[in-house]
């Protein structure tokens, strides 16, 4: 034990962790010591690590790795392996945490600061050791949530752009960091080995579509892989029903979580397919094409690391960046530098026009890929889909979310788009629950005559005629429909008044919410493809 150590004196936060004093006390403790600490008090250790008043000092996340090895090298590996499998494991509640360890390993070689370096290249052979003997001993705890990957990609930067001393570090250690990787990476492919389900044996006629599916929906990733985008490829799709009943609800999420995946991976297939075939066919059709393609430095985003992309903006001085659709948020651009054969997703993340102009935007990089992990020489070409993957990007994970309700639970619509069952619209279930179902039109469908304007949800025969109102008889009934039924379709022609008729509703719902929903538990959900919110604004519908 050092001579210097305080270990008795340290006392508990009043909220359960420790003070950022009280955490650089411990890592400066022996090892034994802090083992005895730690064996009495991990609880507010761990309360201290979930902390993100810790997490946004890069000191104090430098300390939390120095305890961590420290723990590690005591050789007490009940305890210590306890504490990492704590941290580490699944639903720990140290995922900030680990992002800030992920971050810290990142941008180590980005820091200007020497004196700041020099504590990183100290951590960074810490996380190292911490990082082998959890592989060793706790690989199924780790290979999830440690960010090993990232290791390997700053060891590259050290070598590329450190100093002298750190670029003798990283020779050091860059043999030890690809084996980590190796190691981590055999563990994943093992537990994938063991716990894949062993594939169907699906009987095809030719000219016929399976009849089962080759894996669960809820297994297809949202980003395509790079054969899914060759010309070549043939996805699994099964068409809408037109005419009977789906099999099952679960039968209903494949076809359309397939069908709608599809609606985007399509045109940018098509679109590569015509750009591989020559390059100036796909202008302006399935997809936009961008050359000279170079990844700039890193970029804080809310809540991680993004890049700027730099491409040549030369050919695009036409393109009015404040007005266009090109490269707009959550865009899905698509980089390559083999003609596709392989492929790298990123997402817009934030674009500013002024920018875009000089050919500059930076992005967020998707699926398993990081920018760390790329070459910064390397010239791609990049391409973006003129179908709006954000749009379908938060539908599609829904359709997955979705899929574990079962038969038994509520499950929305699932008499008329399951069952398809179309001989009698049920009445809304806010209505089956009213004491007294009536509503009252007051101040939304203007009277010409002095007709009562209390309806009865359950008996529309006693409203008002179309010809007593301000609304004709199509109109009229549109609105009893939405009003008294569980399900409605309302179509017609521009300007027979369908966005009028939705904003009647919506006022009758506001206007009467004392009636079907007392308690004020159930909003009010509104989806509309256009600016519906600003037509709401107009009519001073007030807050749902």
């Amino acid at each position: 034990m050092h001579a210097n150590q305080p270990t008795e004196h340290v006392t508990h936060h009043e909220f359960g962790s420790l003070s950022s004093r009280q955490i650089r006390q411990m890592a400066e403790m022996g090892d034994q010591a802090l083992v005895k600490y730690i064996s009495q008090n991990d609880g507010a250790f761990l309360a201290s690590i979930k902390s993100k008043f810790f997490l946004e000092d890069p000191k104090q996340v430098r300390c939390f790795i120095k305890i961590l090895y420290k723990l590690v090298e005591s050789k007490e590996d009940s305890i210590a392996f306890l504490l990492l499998s704590q941290i580490f494991g699944r639903a720990s509640g140290c995922e900030q945490f680990i992002f800030k360890l992920d971050m810290l390993i990142k941008t180590m070689a980005y820091e200007r600061l020497q004196s700041e370096r020099n504590e990183n290249i100290k951590a960074l052979g810490h996380i190292i050791q911490v990082a082998t003997l959890c592989i060793q001993r706790i690989p199924s705890v780790v290979i999830h949530s440690f960010p090993v990957y990232s290791i390997g990609d700053t060891m590259q930067n050290l070598l590329n752009f450190g100093s002298d001393e750190e670029k003798a570090f990283a020779t050091r250690k860059q043999e030890e960091a690809h084996d980590l990787q190796r190691q981590f990476q055999d563990h994943k492919e093992e537990v994938l080995r063991t716990t894949r389900p062993k594939p169907k044996i699906v009987a095809v006629s030719e000219g016929h579509i399976p009849l089962e599916p080759p894996e669960h929906y809820t297994t297809v990733q949202l980003l395509p892989q790079a054969e899914e985008i060759n010309h070549c490829y043939k996805p699994f799709l099964r068409p809408n029903l037109v005419e009977g009943e789906y099999q099952s609800w679960e039968h209903y999420l494949d076809i359309q979580f397939r069908l709608l995946r599809e609606d985007y991976v399509g045109p940018l297939r098509e679109g590569i397919s015509n750009y591989v075939e020559g390059p100036h066919v796909s202008r302006g059709t399935e997809l936009y094409v961008y050359q000279g393609v170079m990844l700039g430095g890193p970029v804080c985003l809310n809540s991680q690391i993004g890049f700027d992309l730099w491409f040549d903006a030369n050919g695009l001085k036409d393109v009015t960046w404040e007005y266009t659709k090109r490269l707009i948020d959550g865009s899905l651009l698509c980089l390559s530098t083999d003609d596709f054969d392989s492929v790298i997703f990123v997402t817009v993340a934030d674009r500013k026009p002024n920018l875009l102009s000089k050919g500059i935007v930076t992005v967020q990089f998707e699926g398993n890929t990081n920018g760390f992990q790329l070459n910064p020489q390397a010239v791609y070409t990049m391409v973006e889909s003129v179908a709006y993957f954000e749009a379908y990007r938060h539908v599609l994970e829904r359709l997955r979310a979705v899929s574990t309700l079962d038969e038994t639970q509520m499950i929305p619509f699932k008499r008329y788009i399951v069952e398809c069952k179309f001989d009698a619209i049920l009445p809304p279930t806010y209505v089956q629950h009213m004491p007294r179902p009536v509503f009252d039109l007051q101040g939304i469908v203007k009277m010409k005559t002095k007709t009562s304007t209390i309806v009865n949800l359950n008996n529309t025969s006693k409203w008002p005629a179309a010809d007593s109102t301000d609304l004709d008889f199509s109109q009229m009934e549109a609105l009893k429909a939405a009003l008294t039924q569980d399900l409605s379709v309302i179509q017609g022609p521009p300007g027979t008044g369908k966005t009028y008729i939705g904003i009647k509703v919506v006022q009758t719902f506001l206007s009467n919410k004392k009636s079907w929903d007392p308690k004020n538990l159930s909003p009010i959900l509104v989806v509309c493809y256009t600016c519906f919110r600003s037509v709401l604004g107009r009519h001073s519908l007030g807050k749902c």
